[in-house]
């Protein structure tokens, strides 16, 4: 297909991976953007096409290897093997103390989250070791991080991708393939109003107070845009000597 770079996004038709799909493409990328809802990957197929740039959608379950296997499979037969991943599958999971977490939530979030990431590479990594080079994204938090009451599962799936990353960046490196992680702070969007929902509840404050202490610890005193994370996505894939990082987008929310 040319050097036209070739992107797969997963959870790729809302919130964060919308952003880093529509900015992509607006960059001149063949964009596949993978999730489960069909509606909404068809949507953003027709919202994007209409503007001028090339985005393909794939129904993927990335908790599942055979349709993870399909996803690269259908990129490869559309685009070519991918050039850029970006892990952004995920699911807040509840907000509820560890006493009351019900084993099957902690195992549906780390499914998602973190097993899913690894399926995801698992099944990208054959052609990008075989070309020699390559970059895979994981989007991870600085919930994995920095300590958030009545998250737990949330918490550990993130800190695991980080984990992830860098052991995989140390095993592919040498065959070209570049490995790293984004840690957003809390972002603008549907997802983040349900957690702060959770937290008030849980700790028994308003909305508005739990709002507060997020934007009231960090330096800059906001949240964080998608399309801001999307810049990082870019700028990392940008750094060609860079592998193995966790880059903050927090807002100074955190600094380590």
């Amino acid at each position: 297909m040319g050097s036209v770079n070739v992107a797969v996004v997963t959870g790729g038709a809302k919130g964060i991976g919308l952003a880093i799909v529509r900015r992509l493409a607006q960059d001149g990328w063949r964009v596949v953007a993978a999730g489960r809802d069909r509606e909404a990957l068809d949507g953003v197929v027709e919202d994007i096409t209409a503007e001028g740039y090339e985005v393909t959608a794939v129904q993927c379950d990335v908790t599942d290897d055979q349709s993870v296997l399909g996803l690269i499979s259908e990129c490869d037969r559309v685009y070519g093997c991918p050039d850029l991943l970006v892990n952004n599958a995920g699911i807040a999971g509840a907000t509820v103390a560890t006493t009351e977490l019900e084993l099957s939530d902690w195992d549906q979030v780390l499914a998602v989250n973190l097993t899913g990431a690894m399926l995801c590479c698992r099944a990208v990594l054959p052609g990008m070791l075989d070309r020699g080079s390559g970059h895979i994204v994981n989007v991870s938090s600085i919930t994995g991080k920095r300590p958030l009451s009545y998250r737990v599962a949330y918490a550990a799936s993130k800190l695991g991708l980080i984990g992830l990353t860098r052991s995989l960046a140390e095993e592919v490196g040498p065959a070209g393939v570049r490995v790293n992680a984004i840690s957003p702070g809390p972002v603008y969007g549907e997802r983040i109003e349900r957690v702060l929902e959770g937290q008030a509840a849980a700790r028994s404050i308003t909305i508005e107070q739990a709002r507060a202490d997020f934007t009231s610890s960090a330096p800059l005193r906001r949240f964080v845009q998608p399309e801001e994370v999307a810049e990082a996505v870019v700028a990392l894939h940008g750094l060609t000597a860079v592998t193995g990082v966790d880059l903050n987008v927090a807002a100074g929310l955190v600094m380590y």
